[in-house]
């Protein structure tokens, strides 16, 4: 029973204190430099702060470079939520341990310095394109 007891505990204990209430200053700032770029929507800066590859979900192909992230860049990010990320605030990201920070439950991660590690947001474009993607392969491995 003491187990069970020292086990509940410690989950508890996790999952309170593994999101930051107060992000450092650097961070802050690096936050603030994502939020800026996207207001401007200045697509060259950005594509210098990605971390590439850029995973898409497959069958989608990842993002290679800096010229496929330009490129792609109107495909991956629509109007919602770039103007989500334009509006955001500071409090609207969360610092989750070593994950890196997030915003919006997830839909893009930032490491500390400032580089987007992830987008998990699909936009309507991409929810297109996978569709047909897993259409064309069903029909490749069907046999009529």
């Amino acid at each position: 029973m003491k187990y069970k007891a020292l086990f509940f505990f410690l989950l508890i204990f996790s999952i309170a204190f593994s999101q930051n209430e107060k992000l450092d200053k650097t961070k802050s700032e690096n936050i603030q430099k994502v939020i800026t770029l996207f207001q401007t929507k200045n697509i060259d800066v950005i594509s210098k702060i990605v971390n590439y590859p850029l995973h898409r979900e497959f069958p989608i192909p990842d993002v290679k470079n800096e010229a496929d992230f330009r490129k792609r860049f109107n495909q991956i990010f629509d109007a919602k939520i770039i103007n989500q990320i334009s509006n955001s605030k500071t409090e609207q990201w969360s610092e989750v341990g070593w994950r890196g920070i997030m915003f919006s439950d997830g839909d893009v991660w930032i490491n500390e310095n400032g580089k987007i590690i992830a987008v998990n947001y699909q936009s309507d474009f991409e929810n297109a394109q996978y569709k047909s993607l897993v259409v064309n392969d069903k029909k490749i491995y069907i046999r009529p």
